[in-house]
């Protein structure tokens, strides 16, 4: 499907070294000048981004910040008294969260960005927080209780005894989205889902256990989530109704799967403006995968290549060998916003338009 009039002639590829993080620069097809590199450390891993008002926040390490949709630098947030690190932070759309821990992992807290000064929260639940998740601007946090065991809680913002909503996970690790009715939330080989954030939630979907879930999202009334085997290393992306009955399932590869997002992008083909839906798909060491116009029927993810989504990914040759773990769009989910992939040890990257053009740049 031709998605532009404008036929793209030539496309040269430069690849130099950057500094000290050995991350490739690459140039713009219009004008071959350089993307600005916003002084991100470009060799950091993006464990999670959110924002709060006009603010951008991404747990990596430190916690950074910047404005929305702006071009100035980020800058670290300071840390609490006596912690040093943060991978995770999320807002509930009055107040910044975070879980912050020492460099050798001896101590760990929940905290409360107030100001300026951060303020740790005791909450009265068992076991040791483990991970914080938001969508819908509530908040979600799992304890863990021995190795096996984990406990799930919707916190309020205000009462320090959160409401436990599961008590059987698997291990600590989850995410959650929201769809607009439902709460969709996955941990290791299970799929849980709840219309209130303050009743439990009910396990509508399980798979063998050598499979763990990676990345979840709603489409259509159905849910596309990513799994990989353990055995064999390979991913999938399956779909299954609202019942949790499975509908479609297809074998990506021989790598693993991560996070899901959709995205929609607006262009013009042959005089007329349309929408093009993407689902994106985060990978363990290729870069994304991508889908145009998914459904139930229609799952079989692919490389990227230049399209209407970015018309430079055959140049981000650190981008297409990056772990990407997941993606946020700024503002929340709104089409032709900004897309950005968060990746492990590859920094953090950007697509917007650029000269009528969606490309990606390194932040």
């Amino acid at each position: 499907m031709k998605l532009r009039s404008i036929i793209i002639l030539l496309f040269f590829l430069f690849i130099f070294s950057c500094n000290d993080s050995d991350i490739g620069i690459f140039y713009g097809l219009k004008n071959e000048e350089k993307i600005r590199d916003r002084s991100l450390p470009n060799e950091v891993t993006v464990g999670s981004m959110t924002r709060l008002g006009m603010n951008l926040y991404i747990g990596a390490g430190n916690i950074y910040t910047k404005t929305s949709q702006t071009e100035e630098e980020w800058r670290v947030v300071n840390p609490p008294s006596g912690f040093d690190l943060s991978v995770e932070v999320v807002s509930n759309g009055t107040n910044l969260y975070a879980i912050y821990y020492t460099k050798n992992s001896a101590k760990k807290g929940f905290f409360k960005l107030d100001g300026n000064v951060w303020e740790q929260i005791t909450l009265g639940i068992p076991g040791t927080i483990e991970s914080v998740k938001g969508a819908n601007n509530q908040i979600f946090i799992s304890t863990r209780i021995n190795s096996n065991t984990a406990y799930l809680y919707h916190f309020d913002g205000t009462n320090n005894f959160p409401t436990q909503i599961i008590n059987n996970m698997t291990g600590s690790l989850f995410n959650v989205i929201f769809d607009g009715t439902f709460y969709w939330i996955y941990n290791y080989n299970k799929i849980f889902s709840g219309n209130s954030p303050i009743n439990p939630f009910t396990n509508i979907f399980s798979i063998e256990d050598h499979y763990e879930i990676k990345g979840i999202m709603e489409l259509n009334n159905n849910i596309f989530f990513t799994y990989s085997s353990k055995r064999n290393l390979r991913g999938y992306i399956g779909v299954i109704n609202s019942a949790g009955i499975k509908i479609n399932e297809h074998n990506i590869g021989s790598f693993m799967l991560n996070g899901l997002k959709t995205f929609t992008v607006t262009g013009i083909e042959e005089g007329v403006n349309k929408e093009y839906k993407f689902l994106l798909c985060g990978t363990a060491g290729r870069g994304y995968y991508q889908l145009l116009n998914p459904s139930e029927n229609n799952i079989e993810l692919q490389r990227p290549r230049n399209n209407i989504l970015s018309e430079n990914y055959n140049s981000a040759i650190d981008l297409q060998n990056a772990v990407v773990l997941d993606f946020f769009i700024d503002p929340p989910d709104a089409p032709d916003g900004a897309l950005y992939a968060l990746t492990a040890t590859k920094g953090l990257w950007k697509n917007t338009v650029d000269g009528g053009y969606r490309t990606w740049s390194i932040e």
